[in-house]
């Protein structure tokens, strides 16, 4: 409170004075973590600060928003702030970087983590092909799994070998014939496997 005075008369004023404490990581993400595919995905986190930090969380880069599969819990009291994220069921979509941010009219701190969710091999592929004779084709093929998986294409039962210059397996997992001929003609299967199976 301030007082002044002078011959004419006296004033005062007063203000009231708010100190920030920026927020202070007190439990921090694992630098890395990993979850097998179907199991919960769970990461906690602590602030302290003044006010009690808001937390907010992000994979990679995306904030995260509650939903069926996401929960996010977070309590704020008396400076402190506790925050659990929760993946009910995680997929390879759940593996990257999780941040937990925590900001305050003082500043924003995060702590990271990097979750790897380790999924069984899984392939789809589309049903039928065909090709014009002389000219090349890809079988598209979609792979998943984490390991990434072995991948070993057939056809009428015979897996292709490697040093078949006219069929190349490509890095996605789909399959290019390169110039068609007549034989090339059949029933291709693709099968593919890692160490989560």
């Amino acid at each position: 409170q301030c007082f002044a005075s002078n011959r004419v008369g006296a004033t005062q004023a007063s203000t009231h004075l708010t100190v920030y404490v920026p927020p202070n990581l007190v439990v921090s993400l694992p630098r890395s973590a990993h979850a097998f595919g179907g199991n919960p995905i769970v990461l906690n986190c602590s602030y302290s600060g003044r006010p009690s930090p808001r937390v907010t969380w992000y994979l990679n880069d995306r904030k995260l928003i509650p939903s069926a599969e996401i929960r996010i819990r977070t309590k704020r009291a008396n400076d402190f702030t506790d925050s659990s994220l929760i993946v009910s069921e995680s997929t390879h979509q759940h593996t990257g970087i999780y941040k937990c941010e925590g900001a305050n009219e003082a500043a924003t701190v995060f702590s990271r983590a990097n979750v790897t969710v380790f999924v069984g091999a899984d392939v789809f592929i589309s049903t039928d092909a065909a090709g014009n004779l002389g000219k090349s084709l890809v079988i598209p093929t979609q792979i998943v799994g984490l390991p990434r998986p072995t991948v070993l294409w057939s056809k009428d039962q015979l897996i292709f070998g490697y040093n078949d210059r006219r069929i190349r397996i490509l890095k996605n997992g789909s399959l290019e014939v390169v110039s068609l001929q007549l034989e090339d003609a059949g029933n291709y299967e693709v099968a593919v496997a890692n160490s989560v199976q």
